[in-house]
């Protein structure tokens, strides 16, 4: 019905996306480090 309504949804859902995003990237760095940190 009001675009700009559908508009805001939609960037709220893409930044919450990203944001799941950017947690998944930093467990896998995190894990990365303490395997680093393991080995050596």
């Amino acid at each position: 019905m009001r675009p700009k309504l559908r508009n805001e949804a939609e960037s709220k859902n893409r930044s919450q996306k990203t944001l799941s995003l950017q947690k998944v990237y930093i467990r896998y760095y995190w894990g990365k480090i303490l395997i680093a940190l393991n080995v050596t």
